[in-house]
């Protein structure tokens, strides 16, 4: 059985997460270069209209914000639609139902 869980990378600045989300949607094929991918991200989920995404690549999330989004995007991705979003920090309570990528897992940004 395939692993739906959200995709989370945690970095520092918005610019690094937008840079770590383009590489994960390259892995994944969503685009070919990191130039392609950084057209598709967003700079939010906010930017996103959740009932008609085929996916979710935003460099920045506010686990605090609203946790009903998180549900939501949640939902999503055990649906089986991708979910890739960045934050600067994880809360603990939340880490197993993500997959969480660091700044230590990318070679080169």
């Amino acid at each position: 059985m395939k692993n739906n869980k959200i995709i989370v990378v945690v970095g520092d600045t918005p610019e690094e997460r937008a840079k770590m989300v383009a590489a994960v949607a390259v892995s994944l094929g969503f685009a070919r270069t990191r130039g392609d991918a950084m057209k598709i991200v967003r700079a939010s989920t906010t930017d996103f209209d959740i009932n008609s995404a085929y996916f979710i690549l935003a460099a920045t999330h506010n686990f605090n914000y609203s946790p009903i989004k998180f549900e939501m995007l949640y939902r999503l991705a055990a649906l089986g639609i991708c979910v890739v979003i960045g934050t600067r920090k994880i809360p603990t309570e939340l880490a197993e139902f993500c997959n969480v990528l660091y700044t230590t897992d990318f070679a080169r940004l």
